[in-house]
């Protein structure tokens, strides 16, 4: 962990008087009181728990072991070769046929998707055109009886 029990004390003691003061204002001195000692019981664990987070998080322990057990253990090629060569759109497909694409044992199914892949074209949405209603107009005389009827409801 990071730190000591005393940077609980503080963060606990500054939230509770914040706490107390604030409650002060609005409530009586035992209510502010009181919801001042469960503040500084809640910040005071809280912080137990940022330091404890805080401490795995920066923690070079974990680091220093996995070094040394990769000393110990015979080296592999895992991780030696880097392809640096991006594979073309033709050979790639979607995203759910990619796995049949590299398959060495479907070359027919390979050559499928190709034929099938150059006949479908884009086709954008066509959409039925909305026919606007004519608008009502009304005699400004009509809208204004209208208006005192509601208001002399």
């Amino acid at each position: 962990m990071i730190g000591t029990w005393k940077i609980n004390l503080w963060i606990g003691v500054a939230a509770s008087l914040i706490t107390f003061l604030a409650a002060l204002f609005g409530n009586t001195f035992f209510v502010s009181l009181e919801r001042a000692v469960s503040t500084f019981v809640i910040f005071f664990l809280g912080a137990y728990v940022i330091r404890f987070v805080l401490g795995l998080v920066t923690s070079t322990d974990g680091a220093k072991k996995s070094e040394v057990a990769e000393a110990t253990e015979a080296p592999s090629a895992t991780g030696q070769h880097i392809n640096l060569v991006t594979p073309s759109d033709d050979e790639t497909g979607t995203y759910d046929d990619r796995a049949d694409l590299y398959d060495e044992d479907d070359h027919d199914r390979r050559q499928k998707h190709d034929q099938t892949r150059d006949d479908d074209e884009f086709t954008p949405l066509v959409l039925p055109k909305i026919e606007r209603q004519p608008e009502v107009t009304q005699d400004p005389a009509d809208i204004a009886n209208i208006i005192r009827r509601l208001t002399d409801d």
